[in-house]
């Protein structure tokens, strides 16, 4: 049980790390907070600073989701060990080295989601996909993924500790797009294309 709570606590620190703040210094690109729509996230880097700044952050991002799995199948934590992964997300949308203002968590979560199961996440990626090529707007790409994943997993497995996990990720996410959400309804969400 203290296994976990340390797993989790590094977690968090890990997911504080804000990799488009970092990228965009590192490019002497503006702070992503200030301007754009002044979220701290890859797509709104992609925006501000270009993909060749944005695509690594993703990736990053990505990978940190991923790797916090990957890890807790290799450690000998408890069977709810697992739940960690939300501190990597947590630490992403409210970073302590960042006065607490992150990004929206998809990239995170999708990193999550690939490591939970790998198949599940194919398949509402290339439904995802499908959504942004018919809506051309990244946020409806970004909610539909994590939707899909929660409920791929639900169909497949039923209830259990991944679709728990897959349902949070999907419910924070869903949070972090209010605005986005009440564009989307009045028909002034941007499209990216």
């Amino acid at each position: 049980m203290l296994l976990d709570v340390l797993f989790a606590a590094v977690g968090y620190f890990i997911g504080a790390i804000n990799f488009s703040l970092i990228a965009a210094r590192l490019a002497r690109k503006p702070d992503p907070r200030h301007c754009g729509s002044g979220n701290a996230g890859a797509t709104n880097l992609l925006r501000t600073a270009g993909w060749r700044v944005a695509l690594p952050v993703l990736l990053l991002d990505v990978l940190r989701g991923f790797a916090f799995v990957w890890a807790a199948s290799l450690l000998p934590l408890s069977p709810y060990g697992l739940l960690g992964a939300l501190a990597v997300l947590l630490g992403n949308l409210f970073p302590i080295y960042h006065g607490f203002r992150g990004g929206k968590g998809v990239a995170t979560s999708a990193g999550i989601a690939l490591g939970l199961s790998p198949l599940a996440f194919g398949a509402a990626l290339l439904l995802a996909l499908l959504v942004l090529a018919l809506s051309r707007r990244v946020s409806l790409l970004s909610l539909s993924l994590l939707f899909f994943f929660a409920a791929i997993l639900g169909v497949r497995d039923g209830c259990g500790l991944p679709l728990g996990l897959a349902t949070a990720m999907c419910a924070v996410v869903f949070v972090t797009h209010r605005a986005n959400l009440k564009r989307l309804f009045s028909g002034d969400e941007p499209r990216l294309f």
